[in-house]
């Protein structure tokens, strides 16, 4: 099993009530600097379980730094990030 930990911006939170939900994160890539010698944001979304993170996925809102300690999952070879814990600051 593959563990992540990730911390960015709450670029938007899709709720789906029935499974799970979907955070966007912004995240800087420190690693790679564009044209113009600029970080480069990528935007990664993280799934999570709607029932456990209930109260907290209502907590979240655009702009909220938080930090996601998860599991990284391939489905038919499709990487998906798993939430497990979410801290915001």
């Amino acid at each position: 099993m593959n563990f992540m930990s990730i911390v960015g911006l709450v670029d938007q939170v899709i709720f789906n009530t029935n499974k799970n939900s979907i955070i966007q994160l912004q995240v800087d890539n420190a690693y790679y600097q564009g044209k113009l010698n600029e970080p480069e944001t990528q935007l990664i979304n993280i799934e999570v379980n709607s029932e456990i993170f209930k109260k907290e996925l209502n907590l979240l809102k655009p702009g909220l730094i938080i930090a996601i300690k998860g599991r990284i999952e391939n489905h038919q070879n499709v990487m998906k990030l798993i939430a497990e814990r979410i801290k915001p600051f």
